[in-house]
C-alpha cells in the first residue's frame, strides 16, 4: 500500500515516526481490517538504514497479548510514510 498524501506536521512542525505510522494506518485501516490502530498496534522496533530509509515494525495486540503473525512493517523516507 502506498501513501500518496502529503505530510501533516503537528504544532512543533514535526511528528514522531510512531504518530506518522498511526496516522497512515488510520488511512488504510479498512483495507487491513483494523478498527482502531492507536489501541490495537504498538511500535516495537525502528531503525534507519544506510540509504536514510526508516523502517518501523508494528505489532498488533489483543488484550495486551501479541497476535501471532500480525506484524506490520512501514517504510519512511523523510517526513512521510511511503510504503506498507
Amino acid at each position: 500500500i502506498e501513501n500518496l498524501s502529503k505530510p501533516n506536521p503537528n504544532k512543533s512542525g514535526r511528528k514522531t515516526m510512531q504518530a506518522m505510522g498511526i496516522d497512515f494506518l488510520n488511512e488504510v485501516k479498512a483495507k487491513l481490517r483494523i478498527e482502531n490502530p492507536a489501541q490495537e498496534l504498538e511500535m516495537v522496533d525502528m531503525n534507519t538504514d544506510e540509504l536514510g530509509m526508516t523502517h518501523i515494525k508494528i505489532q498488533q495486540k489483543y488484550n495486551n497479548i501479541e497476535v501471532y503473525g500480525s506484524e506490520i512493517l512501514l517504510h519512511s523516507k523523510g517526513e512521510q510514510i511511503d510504503l506498507l
